[in-house]
């Protein structure tokens, strides 16, 4: 158990320097939100208002979970996707991973009309998880067999960045315009039997994004 928090709390940390720095950025550009400054000079988040760290689309599921999806900077010519999870609600203590292969119940593309756009094949990001399964099948530590990709949070902390995805690398764009994105996000816990985690399927989020060709 002190292992697990231990992992949470470097997550932690790591955030606030990232967060610092983002803050920092932000209130230079007058991005709308709400900063503090700091002591040493830099304008951080206001932990007192959990709700301005979470600046992407994202949904609710009725207990307080939260899956958010955040267009950020563009890579080249399309932008760098962060899909995120979390709560404002409560803390998430240990327990929680990653799917074993790092993939998503769902990622999906549509252009305006509704037509699914596919990636490319050998940047296929979706898996279809049963219900339970082993823990010998999740990535480990070499060294002490403990269980990587843990997940953690504070309520009062940036969300959990999960995975991040360039577009250019999964889809090839044909047409300029705007599309829309649906991620559905599957995590895995420890449940009643010791020997498999149980999955747990987050709100599906959708988000509009513009996209390029890569060639124009």
């Amino acid at each position: 158990m002190n292992k697990i928090y231990l992992c949470l709390h470097i997550n932690i940390i790591a955030a606030w320097m990232v967060l610092a720095i983002q803050g920092q950025e932000l209130y230079k550009a007058g991005v709308p939100g709400s900063y503090l400054l700091g002591k040493d000079g830099n304008y951080y988040r206001d932990t007192n208002n959990p709700e301005s760290m979470w600046t992407g689309v994202w949904k609710d599921d009725t207990n307080g979970w939260r899956a958010q999806v955040e267009i950020q900077e563009d890579i080249g010519v399309n932008p760098f996707i962060a899909v995120q999870v979390g709560s404002v609600k409560f803390n998430s203590g240990g327990g929680y991973v990653e799917s074993p292969s790092g993939k998503f119940a769902k990622f999906e593309l549509s252009d305006s009309t509704g037509v699914i756009v596919p990636p490319n094949i050998k940047k296929l990001l979706e898996d279809n998880f049963p219900a339970k399964i082993p823990i010998a099948d999740f990535p480990k530590r070499s060294f002490d067999g403990a269980l990587l990709n843990r997940i953690g949070f504070f309520t009062n902390s940036p969300p959990f960045f999960l995975k991040g995805i360039s577009m250019n690398d999964v889809y090839n764009i044909k047409t300029e315009g705007d599309y829309n994105l649906t991620v559905c996000v599957d995590i895995f816990k420890y449940g009643t039997n010791k020997g498999f985690l149980d999955r747990m399927e987050l709100p599906c989020v959708t988000t509009k994004i513009h996209l390029r060709p890569l060639k124009q």
